[in-house]
């Protein structure tokens, strides 16, 4: 590398919508080495609750694409943007931005690095969410051009398998770095004050869920759990988020008559003083990427109980050592599992313990330092 001048990546991404990638993707820019890169963000909408989280040195270019439909037509926008900007590297995030990202490249015939990123599981996501005609065409396009990009990167290895199984992607193509966690940003907001009376009562343990309320998120099963704990123990359940599932969970909250036993906070833009608060934290998901919600609560020493689901838990937590593993869709295995934490509060404090030193191995020091590495070892290749 020229250490006489800094290198430019250009990081493409939809928005800055609350969310782990967001949220990974914030940690990323704040923590690159600026003495040797220049980042800046291009954006198909500049939106979102993160915006406020930017580093005030980053450069923001808004393509003002409001949705995924109109998103297609960014290409030629996003190509003069590459062309004025001349990045060493192009970053991109997400299935649909990537082959955006892609397209863009060969249809202007650029000549910069293109690093493309998932988060997660592809395939799952797929089966979870598109009919099959839907599905076999995103698999199709994968297929062809994601092979075309300079590299992949990834932040598990289940995902670097399903692309290589299922979408054709070269291995050595693909680079595993997990999300980063700034654990000094989330001890610092989780002393933050929370208003809510279940958190001043202390008189039960408080069992926290963190996500979008959609499907995915398998709140439905953490709720059918509650029920069943509560036939032998007293617990409370705090769900923070929003999302287009929350009619459906209330009623079903209903229907158990758990009203006055689980509480829906909404979106909270500080959940970690949740988090610090509560005592024990579910991620009931189907599938999921790299959780961050699981790792930021293992962070603050909150004892986890997490699915097996596809992926990211099993390559966070070794189960019964620094937090509890479970399969995926059984309220019944998730009740036997939050029962046996509720009886046992040394064994909570000892999963919350190996939880927070675990999730060490994920500081954003430490993770943002292989981001550097890797893209300063592309950018090395392509001079040499």
């Amino acid at each position: 590398m020229d250490q006489s001048r800094k290198y430019k990546i250009l990081f493409i991404a939809h928005s800055l919508e609350g969310g782990g990638l967001e949220q990974a993707l914030i940690n990323i820019l704040t923590h690159l080495d600026r003495d040797k890169l220049e980042p800046q963000l291009v954006l198909f909408n500049k939106k979102g609750v993160n915006l406020k989280k930017l580093p005030e040195d980053i450069k923001v270019h808004d393509l003002k694409k409001n949705n995924w439909v109109t998103s297609w037509l960014a290409i030629p926008y996003l190509a003069r943007l590459i062309y004025r900007e001349k990045p060493d590297i192009i970053f991109s995030f997400l299935w649909r931005i990537n082959l955006i990202s892609i397209w863009t490249k060969m249809i202007a015939g650029l000549k910069n690095n293109l690093l493309i990123s998932d988060r997660i599981l592809l395939s799952a996501y797929l089966n979870y969410t598109t009919n099959l005609l839907v599905k076999r065409i995103i698999i199709f396009l994968v297929r062809i051009f994601y092979s075309k990009s300079t590299g992949a990167v990834v932040i598990t290895e289940q995902i670097k398998q399903d692309l290589i199984n299922n979408f054709s992607m070269p291995p050595e193509k693909i680079s595993v770095i997990p999300n980063p966690i700034d654990t000094i940003r989330l001890q610092n907001l989780c002393q933050k004050k929370v208003s809510h009376p279940w958190f001043n009562q202390q008189s039960e343990c408080i069992i926290i869920g963190l996500g979008r309320l959609v499907k995915q998120k398998g709140f439905i099963y953490l709720i059918k759990a509650l029920k069943i704990v509560r036939t032998e123990q007293n617990a409370k359940l705090v769900i923070i988020g929003k999302g287009p599932e929350e009619k459906h969970l209330k009623k079903l909250v209903r229907q158990l008559d758990l009203q006055e036993h689980i509480s829906f906070v909404g979106f909270q833009p500080n959940p970690f003083k949740y988090l610090k608060q509560g005592s024990i934290f579910v991620l009931s998901s189907l599938y999921e990427g790299f959780p961050m919600a699981l790792a930021e609560a293992m962070a603050l020493g909150l004892p986890a109980v997490a699915t097996r689901c596809p992926s990211g838990p099993e390559e966070i937590i070794q189960d019964h050592q620094n937090g509890i593993l479970i399969p995926v869709a059984d309220e019944t295995a998730l009740a036997r599992a939050l029962s046996m934490l509720l009886k046992d509060e040394k064994l909570r404090q000892k999963l919350g313990q190996a939880g927070s030193q675990r999730i060490k191995d994920f500081s954003a020091e430490k993770i943002v330092k292989k981001y550097g590495s890797l893209l300063e070892k592309i950018i090395t290749e392509n001079i040499a």
